[in-house]
């Protein structure tokens, strides 16, 4: 029997408690999210130190870290700034996170202030942070590329494609958020880890050992931070399934058409170091989408909680990231009239379930939509305001690309 969809919203929200001196705490789990002894030097001394960072990564020309629990983001921005310190120009950090309760961007940037001298990261991070949207999603900060899984964590390990080459395991007391520490968990993780992968988490806990020992790690206690006794480090012992591949500098990709998309191709491609070949007999006689003065760029919403669903919404955050500060936006904010009463009922279903925050979601009375547009309305019903949507050029960004 199949199951009836589900309506897309927003993900739970962490539930955060804010009183408790130097760290915010979650409500639904009643527990801290980093160290009251320091969040920062904790980081350093059970994950980056835990997993032999730098050292691990200094002849791989990609390294991929793998998270469960992304919280505050301190994980990853700590890993950034160690790499900024020791990586070569030439070398790509992949950083793999799973988040079920993500953060808004004003609670991130209030955590994240105890740490003025991470400023210049945390920055990046908050202006192009996806915020509370259920998918995967992807933020590009040059060599460094974040991948967000902001679903359960048996999902995200089942729809995760990649090979890590450490782990940090920092979810809630596994006493507390047992789902985090689960054999399925465990299982999760042999699929995902090459052969000799790291492993550091702040617990000692038996049954994470044991399943960690199962699942074909190889884990040590270690001394740990601050009132914490002890900590865990790990080794894959088992041969990894990852697959060979051609090289692709040596077997080029070839893309028909240099449109939007054969662009956008072309610089992932580039992104990863690869060079296609772009193949386009009249790139300059444009007569298709791509051709067009002008394009706007907006969401597709979908009231029912699928894959394709998920998709949509990512693809959206995703563009704006790389469309943002760059002359290629002519214009940002679309307003979306409704044109009936079956299409105002829909406006209505979508604004209660708030599949995207309201910063780029809003719903709209006649008025309010009068206001924004400065022009008058003949309808009484309203509609769907994007504040950053965009109109781009397409011309320009085809040739900036």
């Amino acid at each position: 029997m199949t199951t009836a969809p589900q309506p897309l919203t927003a993900p739970p929200k962490p539930d955060l408690d804010w009183t408790r001196e130097g760290t915010p705490a979650s409500t639904k789990y009643d527990d801290i999210y980093f160290s009251v002894d320091g969040g920062l030097a904790e980081t350093k001394a059970v994950f980056l130190q835990g997993c032999g960072l730098p050292r691990a990564w200094e002849e791989a020309s990609v390294f991929t870290i793998g998270e469960l629990g992304f919280g505050s983001g301190l994980n990853f921005l700590a890993a950034w700034e160690l790499w900024a310190q020791t990586a070569k120009s030439t070398q790509q950090l992949h950083f793999i996170s799973v988040e079920a309760y993500p953060w808004t961007a004003d609670d991130l940037q209030k955590a994240l202030a105890h740490w003025p001298d991470l400023h210049l990261y945390t920055k990046q991070l908050i202006t192009n942070w996806p915020g509370p949207v259920k998918g995967v999603h992807r933020l590009h900060f040059g060599n460094i590329h974040l991948t967000l899984f902001h679903m359960p964590i048996e999902e995200a390990l089942l729809s995760m494609d990649a090979k890590i080459d450490a782990w940090f395991l920092d979810g809630f007391s596994p006493s507390k958020n047992p789902d985090m520490w689960s054999e399925t968990v465990f299982s999760g993780l042999t699929k995902r880890s090459k052969s000799q992968a790291k492993l550091a988490t702040f617990t000692v806990a038996g049954h994470v050992r044991r399943g960690l020992e199962k699942a074909g790690f190889t884990p040590v206690k270690m001394p740990g931070y601050g009132r914490k006794r002890e900590r865990l480090e790990a080794t894959f012992n088992r041969e990894s399934s990852s697959i060979a591949t051609k090289n692709s500098n040596q077997y080029p990709p070839v893309i028909i058409g240099s449109g939007i998309a054969g662009s956008s191709l072309a610089r992932a491609f580039q992104r990863r170091g690869v060079s296609p070949t772009l193949i386009d007999p009249e790139p300059d006689l444009r007569s298709a989408a791509s051709g067009n003065p002008r394009a706007l760029v907006m969401p597709r919403l979908d009231l029912q909680d699928r894959p394709e669903s998920r998709f949509f919404l990512s693809a959206y955050l995703y563009a704006l990231q790389q469309y943002k500060h760059s002359q290629i936006v002519c214009r940002t904010g679309c307003l979306h009239l409704a044109k009936s009463e079956n299409e105002i009922n829909r406006f209505d279903k979508l604004a209660a379930q708030m599949p995207l925050p309201p910063s780029h979601l809003q719903r709209v009375s006649k008025p309010q939509a009068e206001k924004i547009c400065g022009l008058n309305i003949n309808q009484d019903i309203g509609g769907l305001y994007f504040p950053q949507a965009q109109t781009i050029d397409p011309k320009l960004l085809i040739k900036t690309w």
